[in-house]
């Protein structure tokens, strides 16, 4: 019971310190990700314009 106890603490107290990990791409795929979104907004409006037009 002893061994069990001694576990369990064990497990508690890794998961209490634990912190997230975040790849170091992360930050630059969520640039790259607000980029290409406003890349496609931009194109929506010119081919809204160009559709106004016709």
């Amino acid at each position: 019971m002893e061994l069990l106890d001694e576990a369990r603490e064990t497990i508690v107290t890794a998961f209490e310190q634990a912190e997230p990990w975040l790849p170091p791409q992360l930050a630059l795929a969520e640039e790259r990700l607000r980029q290409d979104a406003g890349r496609l907004a931009a194109a929506d409006d010119l081919v809204s314009g160009y559709q106004a037009r016709l």
